[in-house]
């Protein structure tokens, strides 16, 4: 008794879970800042579209102008920090991907803070171990795109509702307030009103949550209040464009419209949750699980449905699933919808797990230490796992490997192999590569971007700087004047265009 007490007065045991917590965040720290500048290389295509929709944000005023911002305004919350990014350390993947990472670190702490309230501290230490080394949240923190403050916002609205079901006095009021203001954000992200729409239809469905809202109407009046003035700017933007007829290519597309709804969708979703092949859905590495992890899910729905089937949390456990699964049916890339519910089931599998042995020593403290010793083994090899299959796949996987553009880091590696010279770069493979490699004429004094086709309009000389170099994007050969010549090329390996750059400069009359 004298031995027990001892050990529970012990400095270590009182603060073993700020310990623990600490520990765990410099796992996640590591795990997702471990060169996320080039691990993968070069941008997949949804980050391009992103870093886009950064560049083009403060051009369009979306806030003063939202009936001419239009698509201006999807993801705006995201967009803002990226262009921050931008504006703070240059174009590059590093600067695209910076906001992911830090989102998706705070992501971690909170969802690990949620299920130390859903559940026992001790579980979401373990549950926080899964976490921070799984391939899920190494890639959703190494995309520069929108999912990680998605992804953020979704658990961000399951704490505030948490807390405005459960706590009192100051607590609630700021709870209530919180969510009005996630809700509002959530409502500026791609399916962001499906997720609300979906949380607000468990909320109607269970008794608790229908009773607290039967209750606080003044509250429920305030709220929406609160949400149209947050979301003024696209209530402005989506009337003008009903009004005005263009809901074919506008902001309610980007918002509303995701596609029409297929089996195969639904099969590529899944294969990239849980699957063999490694391949890139929507920016994301995948698959997301391995199929140990995706049965400890199997079994944490199970559970979850046999003791608490008639709590709030199984209510919106089943809700995000079901709308993953419809949008995943709509489009495939929707699969990050799925990852705060694997997180939470995989937390109750190990509550089952965990309390299923402690049942078979009631009385026997010693034997349960043992428990310890299955557990780590099972997290330590998840971990493992996981961790190297993310890195692995972005390194030598063909099929991963190949969906990053390689542009980039290469364009940028060869302006500052020429900060002396005048550099003239000419855009022809996309509208969207212009709109992001316009930003290096504000970022280096020795650079112009235009956009066009080299060999029109007088030719490749009429982009070329006197004394300088212009330089060719894309893997085509251009009209090349007899006054210029090759002086560099730049290759990499990639599938579809393996010739990058083409740097030609003026010949020595």
């Amino acid at each position: 008794m004298k031995r027990k007490q001892a050990v529970q007065n012990s400095w270590l045991y009182k603060y073993r879970y700020p310990i623990a917590g600490v520990f765990l965040a410099l796992i996640a720290a590591f795990m997702v800042s471990y060169r996320f500048w080039d691990a993968p290389t070069g941008l997949a295509q949804a980050e391009i579209q992103s870093g886009v929709a950064a560049v083009q944000l403060y051009e369009a005023n979306p806030l003063l102008h939202p009936i001419s911002a239009g698509s201006s305004l999807v993801n705006l919350p995201w967009s803002v920090l990226q262009w921050l990014s931008i504006n703070l350390f240059g174009l590059s993947t590093m600067s695209l991907r910076l906001p992911a990472v830090l989102l998706t670190l705070l992501s971690v702490v909170l969802l690990i803070f949620l299920i130390s309230r859903l559940m026992r501290p001790s579980i979401a230490m373990m549950t926080g171990l899964l976490l921070v080394s799984s391939s899920f949240m190494i890639s959703i923190a190494r995309s520069g795109t929108a999912t990680a403050m998605t992804v953020l916002l979704i658990i961000l609205l399951l704490l505030c509702v948490y807390y405005a079901l459960t706590a009192a006095g100051w607590r609630r009021r700021t709870a209530v307030v919180g969510l009005v203001i996630t809700s509002g954000l959530m409502c500026y992200m791609t399916a962001g009103l499906y997720i609300l729409l979906a949380m607000l239809l468990v909320a109607l469905l269970h008794p608790q949550t229908r009773l607290a809202i039967k209750r606080g109407r003044r509250w429920l009046l305030a709220m929406v209040a609160g949400l149209v003035v947050i979301t003024l700017p696209l209530i402005i933007a989506t009337v003008h464009t009903v009004l005005t007829g263009n809901v074919g290519d506008s902001i309610i597309s980007d918002l509303l419209l995701i596609g029409a709804p297929s089996l195969s969708n639904l099969v590529t979703m899944l294969q990239a949750y849980v699957g063999l092949q490694p391949t890139v859905v929507g920016g994301l590495v995948a698959p997301m699980l391995t199929i140990v992890g995706a049965a400890l899910v199997v079994v944490g729905l199970v559970y979850a449905a046999a003791t608490a089937r008639a709590s709030v949390r199984f209510y919106a456990l089943v809700g995000m699933i079901i709308l993953a699964l419809i949008l995943g049916s709509c489009d495939a890339s929707f699969v990050y919808l799925l990852f705060v519910p694997t997180i939470i089931l995989g937390a109750m599998a190990l509550a089952y797990i965990t309390g299923k042995w402690y049942g078979l020593f009631p009385n026997n403290p010693y034997a349960r230490v043992f428990a310890i010793i299955p557990i780590a083994i099972l997290i330590g090899s998840l971990c493992s796992v996981d961790a190297s299959r993310y890195f692995s796949a972005v390194s030598y996987n063909g099929d991963v490997v190949y969906s990053y553009d390689q542009t980039l880091p290469v364009l940028t590696d060869f302006i500052r192999d020429n900060q002396d010279v005048q550099l003239g770069i000419v855009v022809s493979d996309s509208s969207d590569a212009y709109q992001l490699y316009s930003v290096l004429s504000l970022q280096y004094d020795n650079v112009e971007v235009a956009s066009g086709l080299p060999g029109q309009s007088g030719g490749i000389t009429s982009s070329a700087p006197t004394g300088g170099k212009v330089v060719i994007l894309g893997d085509s050969e251009p009209d090349v004047s007899y006054s210029v010549e090759l002086s560099d090329i730049r290759t990499s390996w990639t599938k579809d265009h393996p010739v990058l750059l083409r740097a030609y400069t003026q010949r020595q009359e």
